[in-house]
């Protein structure tokens, strides 16, 4: 038995979860991004593994890439005369903003920065820990661009090349202080 040989297939079956087994409306983002076994190139391991994440805007959808990943995985390793074991060590729920809030905060936003430093962005497939903040409470969660390729700024955040514009902390720092304030005074109960 190569774990080796059985990490790659199970890699390969893994890729129909996200492409045909998830409903076709949603969102879905299964991701590998770390494979290992193995110290020297002329010697089969006992032992490998792979490290990855999932992400999706419904829980319905992870819980079928969860439950899918872990029938693909033992499947193909007793296929293979292996084991294998599928552990989640960390989840962290879809990071949904709540609309009232985020055109709150929006206004507030393009007031201090002005409309031309401001936008909306599209729902993205990240992975954040503010999302368990919005099971219990309304809120939004902001981006502050720290540059972008226009100012010579190339790699985005995740990038083992990244070099952030600290000049747009000053801009996150008084956002987020002037949303705190804004929000407070609109909203006393006294």
């Amino acid at each position: 038995m190569n774990p080796i040989q059985i990490l790659t297939q199970i890699y390969s079956a893994i890729q129909v979860i996200e492409c045909a087994e998830k409903p076709r409306s949603a969102q879905l983002a299964l991701t590998i991004g770390q494979i290992n076994a193995g110290k020297a190139g002329n010697v089969i391991p006992e032992t490998g593994y792979m490290c990855g994440s999932i992400r999706a805007y419904e829980e319905s959808v992870r819980e079928l890439a969860k439950q899918r990943l872990a029938e693909i995985s033992t499947q193909t390793a007793e296929m293979f005369g292996g084991r294998a074991e599928v552990i989640f060590t960390s989840e962290l729920p879809a990071t949904v903003n709540d609309d009232t809030v985020g055109e709150e905060m929006f206004g507030y936003v393009k007031e201090l920065l002005g409309k031309e430093q401001t936008k909306i962005l599209p729902p993205i497939m990240g992975s954040e820990d503010f999302g368990e903040v919005l099971k219990e409470v309304p809120g939004v969660f902001f981006r502050i661009s720290l540059g972008d390729k226009q100012e010579g700024y190339p790699y985005i955040s995740h990038n083992a090349k990244v070099i952030f514009n600290e000049d747009g902390m000053k801009n996150a720092v008084a956002a987020f202080a002037y949303c705190a304030v804004k929000w407070l005074n609109a909203h006393q109960t006294m």
